[in-house]
């Protein structure tokens, strides 16, 4: 009985001092307090739905991840609601309205043309596209680019920036 006692007091101990996961993420601008649901851009609050928080922070603490979107709906929606999959793309929309700088060149919420969609704010995310090839510099035109056929750097090719 004193070992059944102790075995439990020693899972009891080891739970209490468990490192807990951040209660404050912050990415670039972007920062998520999660105990008090809120999610600032720079010193200005936003102010998310419920749902829209928790497809945020979902998002972020699988950072670089891609999720089509009935993982999505499985991992934010759950099992309580009937949703179709488009319900995520409407989620992401509204999200996007309210933390993107640029929406026409999302920032956070990467959309992975085909796939789904990826949370990433590191500065390799802002120098690459969404099939992770790295942008030319804007305004930038004859860019040595990397030859498909050589494997390396080849001045011949050009790319003109968007």
């Amino acid at each position: 009985m004193v070992a059944r006692v102790l075995a439990v007091l020693r899972r009891f101990d080891r739970l209490r001092t468990a490192p807990q996961p951040a209660s404050v993420v912050k990415i670039g601008d972007l920062e998520i307090d999660r105990t008090a649901m809120k999610i600032f851009i720079g010193e200005n609050e936003v102010f998310p739905t419920t749902l829209e928080f928790r497809l945020v922070d979902y998002l972020a603490r699988n950072q670089r991840r891609v999720f089509n979107r009935d993982q999505l709906l499985d991992a934010v929606w759950g099992d309580t609601q009937f949703v179709t999959p488009r319900s995520v793309d409407a989620c992401v929309r509204r999200v996007r309205r309210k933390i993107e700088p640029d929406r026409a060149r999302p920032t956070y919420l990467k959309t992975i043309r085909g796939v789904g969609y990826r949370f990433d704010a590191g500065p390799a995310s802002l120098a690459a596209d969404h099939y992770g090839k790295p942008k030319p510099a804007i305004g930038v035109k004859d860019a040595a680019v990397p030859s498909s056929e050589s494997g390396g750097w080849n001045e011949t090719n050009s790319v003109e920036a968007n």
